[in-house]
């Protein structure tokens, strides 16, 4: 059986590895922090998904607009807080994404489509609604960091190109994949 979890901790292993040691020596005492956008269908698993992240053992109730939670600990004395936030109402609400998705959370936010599989004919509309909300947000986002700080919006992507390779980095992350996934379709 394939274990996600265990494939999850030896990438993140590894990725430690890759890291020259003045980079994790800097990071020491600072909180590591992460902005989780989790969106999707109703009723599709993502507070779901949350809570068990958070080992939370409650029964979920519905996702009103855009909720928030958190969680944090204490691992090798490095302080780490995820802060998650469900979308609710699939692609309908799709502009509240500009709550989570900001100048100041743009370089450790990672957005989750969780897609509903026992209703296959909103699958692909609701994955290229979101995909196209998140890539406007993003492209936003980015604008208005060149716009106001042209320092920090190159640093980004400096360690963006470090941590994925510079053949990944372009202009908005989001549309490199949307870009994959659509680059070559043509409607009939």
């Amino acid at each position: 059986m394939f274990d996600i979890w265990s494939l999850a901790k030896e990438r993140l292993q590894s990725a430690k590895q890759r890291l020259p040691d003045s980079e994790r020596e800097e990071d020491r005492g600072r909180p590591h922090e992460a902005h989780v956008v989790m969106c999707g269908n109703k009723s599709c698993g993502k507070t779901t998904l949350v809570q068990r992240l958070l080992e939370v053992n409650e029964n979920p109730r519905p996702t009103v607009a855009l909720e928030y939670t958190f969680g944090r600990s204490v691992r090798n004395s490095v302080k780490e807080l995820g802060h998650f936030w469900e979308l609710g109402g699939g692609a309908l609400l799709a502009n509240l994404l500009s709550v989570p998705l900001s100048t100041k959370t743009i370089e450790v936010a990672s957005l989750v489509i969780v897609l509903d599989l026992s209703r296959p004919e909103l699958l692909w509309s609701t994955m290229e609604a979101l995909l196209k909300a998140a890539t406007r947000r993003v492209d936003e986002v980015l604008r208005e960091l060149n716009r106001t700080n042209p320092s920090e919006h190159d640093l980004l992507f400096q360690r963006a190109a470090q941590r994925v390779g510079t053949h990944r980095v372009g202009p908005s992350f989001v549309s490199v994949f949307f870009d994959q996934v659509y680059g070559n379709a043509q409607s009939k």
